[in-house]
């Protein structure tokens, strides 16, 4: 019975054993399972990251730990002027250095690019404007380095911004606020000048608007109410082809109403500009027969309301008028 007994343990023992095993076996798969779901995750991250490094505007280059450029994107290879990432990485630090004025705007001396990335490896980080040479003009940078670790490896990230068209977009939102200030200041003298006075006054002011902005036509619109609705009444045109001030309604009434684009821009106390093709329908049959390719509205504000708006009109040459 005793032999018996142990016999029976040992089969007992045995199918245990089994279990384990095949637990162990559902388990292994289970996690081979997770370890090829993770590593087809990560893949896919990486060729996102991949994608994503490629298509970026922005310049980024990858030194490894002795300073040497062993990556980049083609937005790199676009800024510094070469036509492959092979020829950007052989050539790229002689045109770095070529690039690097003596000295920054503020008088210091410019250092080294090989300084900078031994820093940002010891120390991990560095950001700063720094002016540099782009193809025979001054460009102000945007410039970071980061110490990142890639494959087991340490090395500096090097990522650059041209400042250039933000500065031009910043420029050109200065220049509109400009314009606007003036119109409105010269608008303000205007309607506080005597009647006799008036007519003169607005002749020379429509014209030197039209000159200096160099346009065609530029034409002044009063708010009044019309079969409840408030439109603008044109009082006054200049137009170039004959210098001369005209009263006559050239464009009658301005519907603010069915401007859907125009009416909260203006209101708002906004300029607004566009070419006359891509205005709506209702805008564009209102500017069809004066032939007009683009068009600029400036709000006139007095005492603190919508007063009136003053119009420019260019008939010879589609333009933006931000570059005003």
């Amino acid at each position: 019975d005793g032999g018996q007994m142990d016999i029976a343990m040992l089969q007992r023992t045995q199918w245990k054993l089994q279990d384990t095993l095949e637990e162990n076996q559902r388990f292994y798969q289970t996690m081979q399972k997770a370890v090829e779901e993770s590593a087809l995750a990560l893949e896919h991250a990486h060729r996102l990251n991949d994608t994503a490094f490629d298509a970026s505007p922005y310049i980024y280059v990858l030194f490894d730990d002795r300073c040497r450029p062993i990556d980049c994107n083609p937005a790199s290879c676009a800024h510094f002027g070469f036509e492959s990432k092979d020829a950007l990485l052989a050539g790229l630090m002689d045109a770095i250095h070529g690039s690097l004025p003596v000295q920054q705007p503020d008088g210091t001396l410019t250092p080294s690019l090989e300084s900078r990335l031994q820093y940002v490896l010891e120390n991990g980080s560095m950001d700063m404007e720094v002016e540099m040479l782009a193809r025979g003009a001054t460009a102000c940078m945007q410039t970071a380095f980061r110490r990142v670790e890639k494959n087991g490896k340490t090395g500096v990230a090097f990522y650059q911004v041209d400042l250039r068209p933000l500065q031009e977009a910043k420029n050109a939102l200065m220049r509109q606020d400009r314009l606007l200030s003036m119109v409105n200041t010269v608008a303000s003298s205007l309607l506080a000048s005597s009647a006799e006075d008036f007519r003169t006054n607005i002749y020379k002011a429509l014209q030197a608007f039209g000159r200096s902005v160099d346009v065609q036509r530029v034409s002044l619109w009063r708010n009044v109410e019309e079969d409840g609705h408030i439109v603008g009444r044109q009082m006054y045109e200049w137009a170039s082809n004959d210098d001369r001030l005209r009263e006559a309604e050239t464009f009658g009434y301005l519907p603010y109403h069915i401007l859907p684009n125009w009416a909260p821009v203006l209101k708002a106390g906004r300029s607004g500009s566009a070419l006359a093709r891509e205005l709506a329908p209702e805008e564009q049959r209102f500017l069809a027969p004066h032939n007009i390719l683009s068009i600029l509205m400036i709000p006139l504000m007095y005492n603190g309301r919508f007063w009136g708006v003053i119009g420019f009109g260019d008939d010879l040459r589609e333009r933006a008028f931000s570059e005003l």
